[in-house]
């Protein structure tokens, strides 16, 4: 007796289900075989949080990681020939002194603490009336170059949930320098140094190398021990790219009268420019950019890199009559 072959299919996403079936001229049906085959898991499942990721979601982020990694090296890099040519390369070599583990228990000198000198050196920096060592000052933008703040480039109005829990702790920040009349921000955790010195002493801190911090306190008198480690944004503490520049104008207007040959240019002289007419600005920014004070600011420290080109994406619209010819800027 004649027959013929079917398979059947049910294609899932996570699935595919079969079946072969044997069809006779009289209208009999014979199933010959049937099977399931079951994809493997396309997601990554956080083991804390039991969130799903894709595991091109996960290649996103580490590609991510990577290019912001060489950027920061490459404008580093360029820091770091830049201060070599002016004479402000610090050497680490000298301000970093290895102690063994028996001296470091034995270091409570709270002025010993690295991050209570570099904090005190940005807070002295800003006073005109304070010259500053030049590899000292290259040393602070050495810091500022690394961390340089939140600055967004989205266009669209629309927040998302990471942008709003940044600017609330850019926010809460700006609050408490107001509030401890911080001109910068490296002033302001200076000056929280300074309060935790005080409560080190009085044994009601718990770290001598740690600024306070004002989140802890639950009234004037009583606060719980809040570990933040400073600046780090997965403790809520974020900074905005403005504090830092304004930091590193303030610290470039109070030491251009010391070295006024090295700090050749200024933020007020930028503002200047921008205020002529548009032919008089285009020659006056491209005699500016030799300065100093772009070459560190705008090229080494705080460059930005502009968004790709999307040309390639523009067509010619089918619901359009005519053909239109993309225009390529010189």
């Amino acid at each position: 007796m004649k027959f013929k072959h079917v398979i059947g299919l049910d294609v899932g996403t996570n699935s595919l289900g079969w079946s072969l079936i044997k069809e006779f001229e009289d209208g009999i049906i014979e199933t010959v075989k049937t099977g399931v085959h079951i994809f493997p898991i396309g997601t990554i499942v956080d083991d804390k949080s039991n969130k799903e990721k894709t595991k091109n979601e996960q290649r996103r982020g580490y590609r991510g990681a990577s290019r912001m990694r060489y950027r920061f090296k490459l404008r580093r890099g360029n820091l770091k020939d830049a201060l070599e040519d002016l004479g402000m390369l610090p050497d680490y070599s000298k301000l970093l002194k290895p102690f063994s583990k028996k001296d470091k228990k034995l270091i409570l000198n709270f002025e010993r603490g690295q991050s209570y000198q570099l904090y005190k050196l940005r807070a002295d920096a800003i006073n005109p009336e304070n010259k500053i060592n030049l590899q000292e000052i290259g040393r602070i933008f050495m810091l500022l170059n690394k961390y340089r703040g939140f600055s967004s480039n989205a266009k669209n109005k629309k927040v998302d949930k990471e942008t709003g829990i940044v600017k609330k702790g850019i926010k809460e920040l700006i609050h408490f320098m107001q509030k401890n009349n911080a001109q910068t921000i490296g002033q302001y955790f200076f000056k929280m140094h300074e309060k935790a010195k005080r409560l080190w002493d009085e044994n009601r801190w718990h770290n001598f190398n740690e600024p306070l911090d004002e989140r802890a306190f639950i009234n004037d008198d009583e606060f719980t021990l809040f570990n933040s480690n400073g600046i780090r944004r997965h403790y809520g503490r974020s900074t905005s790219r403005l504090m830092y520049t304004h930091e590193f104008d303030m610290i470039w207007a109070a030491q251009k009268n010391h070295y006024p040959e090295i700090f050749t240019g200024s933020k007020k002289k930028y503002d200047d420019i921008l205020n002529l007419p548009h032919k008089e600005r285009i020659i006056a920014l491209k005699e500016f950019r030799k300065t100093n004070y772009w070459h560190l600011k705008e090229y080494c420290i705080y460059y930005q890199r502009p968004l790709k080109s999307q040309k390639k994406y523009v067509s010619n619209c089918q619901f359009e009559r005519g053909i239109f010819e993309i225009m390529k800027h010189s």
